[in-house]
Order: structure tokens, then sequence, then C-alpha cells
């Protein structure tokens, strides 16, 4: 599929989705959105942590269904990159960020293959993120680590909204996962990191 095609495809399923306009702006506020089914609990959870750890109000919206537009039938995943068009029509500028929460596979082009299961993506100073549980319930040994593994996803992907890249500190929630599993042992922006963010 061609990138124009399939920019034409999201653009069209936009254009029918339900996503409703917003009446006001709310700038100091992150949005999840979860796509499909999500567990309510997660929700909470991320809810609360953000906003006791950012200082930002967060908002759950209602569900909204993944669009059909952005599922890659050959692999059985969802192209990320088209989430995050999507996700950025259903924000239509109201929120600060808005982060998307699926429980399908995701995927998008890196390394030089045009199919690359990922957990999150998010671009530099941008509004929309996406992140998956697919690939987080690896070897899990409580449900109180799968929240956590969440949450640091969820922040390393808002983290690339502030403008943050990846970071070479080993310990810090902004390094490269290189596509494995490595969210139990970084809880906290490195020093340098954590400067940045509070600049912005």
């Amino acid at each position: 599929m061609s990138f124009r095609f399939a920019c034409w495809i999201i653009l069209t399923s936009i254009v029918l989705n339900t996503c409703s306009r917003p009446r006001q702006r709310q700038q100091n506020v992150i949005a999840i959105q979860p796509l499909g089914i999500v567990d309510a609990g997660l929700l909470q959870y991320l809810k609360t942590e953000i906003t006791i750890l950012h200082g930002i109000p967060v908002e759950v919206l209602p569900s909204q269904p993944l669009p059909a537009a952005a599922f890659e039938k050959e692999r059985g995943r969802y192209r990320a990159d088209l989430l995050l068009a999507y996700l950025e029509h259903c924000g239509q500028g109201k929120f600060e960020k808005i982060m998307g929460i699926t429980a399908a596979d995701i995927a998008t082009t890196t390394q030089g293959r045009s199919s690359w299961g990922v957990m999150g993506l998010a671009r530099l100073y941008a509004a929309p993120a996406v992140i998956s549980s697919f690939r987080v319930q690896k070897k899990l040994r409580s449900v109180q680590q799968f929240r956590q593994r969440m949450l640091t996803l969820a922040r390393h992907e808002l983290g690339h909204t502030w403008g943050l890249s990846h970071c070479s500190s080993s310990f810090c929630l902004m390094r490269d996962a290189e596509g494995k599993m490595k969210l139990d042992s970084a809880g906290f922006f490195c020093k340098a990191c954590t400067g940045l963010v509070s600049r912005l």
C-alpha cells in the first residue's frame, strides 16, 4: 500500500468517524483515548499517576473503535502512524496531548522494515501519541507490574511529545527499547531529561 493511498484511506475514515468536535479548548489537559476495549482499572491508574507525576490534569475520553483503515491485514496489526493521524483528528486541538491506548498490536516503518511491531509511537513536539499493551504482557508477575509497565510506556511516549529524543542513560525513561521489553528498570527521567521537560 502506497503512503499516499494509505493517507487517503485514513482521511476517509476520519470523515466518517464519530469523534465529535470540541466545544472549547483545554490546552493544559492530557486526554487518554481508549481505542477498542481497554481495561477501566488501567485507565484510572494512568489518569491518577500521570496527574500526580506531572501535575497536568488528565481526562479519559469515551472509547472509540480502532479505525479499520489503519488495519494491516497481512500481519494483523494496526499502523501506528495512521493511528496518530486519527487521534489528532479526534483531539481537534482541544487538548495539549492526546494519547491513544489499545490492546491491539501496532506497527510502524523503521530500521528498513515496512512493518515493525512497536509498543508505542509519538512524534517530537506533537500532540498525539499511541501505546499498546499487546507486547507489554510478556512474563508478567502481577496486575500491578502490568500497570507500571504501561505507565512507563505512556510517560516515555509523552516525553517524545514534549520534545525528548531517546536518551543514552540506561536508567532513563527515555532510553531506546530497541524493540525489546525494557519497561521494568527505568521509572524516572534522568537529570538531563528532567531539566528539558521542566523548561517547557
